[in-house]
């Protein structure tokens, strides 16, 4: 058991000496402060949980390596959401036989920026925008499944349709005319 506790402890002091280059890392591969700040300390619980099972010879390659490996697993997972999402999609912009090529090819290169924009948010406002735009949550449901404050699960979508607008407008998107066709 002191073994166990001495390489708890290494690993603890290997994180509280590297916290700062590893959330620099972490925030070149994800891109943002927030998500790097969640994934730091994902990774330090994850890899403090193991130092309790197995013995860690390089705690902070480890550190490292388990912070890597977050953000592989969240990007694959957002990947994975949109790819089901885009293939279930059954909006007549995609599927229908009205209209022509240019609207379905418009329509993909749309969902395809979605898929960036989501990338580009931080983890949590992700998570709340995902719950949000692909499983119809209400503010209330995302806050309660989220352990957040629906003022909080607001202010992340509002931050999230903040990107998405922003990368849309640089991208050309024009939705204003997709509204505008859609109402009447």
């Amino acid at each position: 058991m002191g073994q166990e506790n001495s390489n708890s402890n290494r690993l603890a002091m290997a994180f509280l000496n590297s916290q700062k280059g590893l959330e620099r890392y972490v925030r070149r591969l994800v891109g943002n402060r927030e998500g790097a700040e969640d994934i730091v300390h994902e990774a330090f619980v994850n890899a403090y949980a193991a130092s309790e099972q197995t013995e860690i010879e390089h705690p902070t390659s480890y550190l490292f390596t388990t912070a890597k490996r977050l953000v592989i697993r969240d990007r694959s997972r957002l990947s994975t959401i949109l790819t089901d999402y885009i293939e279930d999609y059954s909006g007549p912009a995609l599927s229908s036989n009205e209209g022509d090529g240019f609207e379905k090819i418009a329509a993909r290169e749309e969902l395809n920026e979605l898929g960036a924009a989501m990338e580009a948010m931080p983890a949590q406002c992700r998570k709340v925008m995902l719950l949000r735009m692909f499983y119809g949550m209400s503010q209330r449901e995302i806050a309660k499944t989220l352990g957040i404050s629906e003022s909080t699960t607001e202010k992340h979508i509002a931050k999230g349709f903040s990107i998405c607008e922003t990368r849309f407008r640089r991208k050309g998107i024009d939705r204003s005319r997709k509204r505008k066709r859609n109402v009447s």
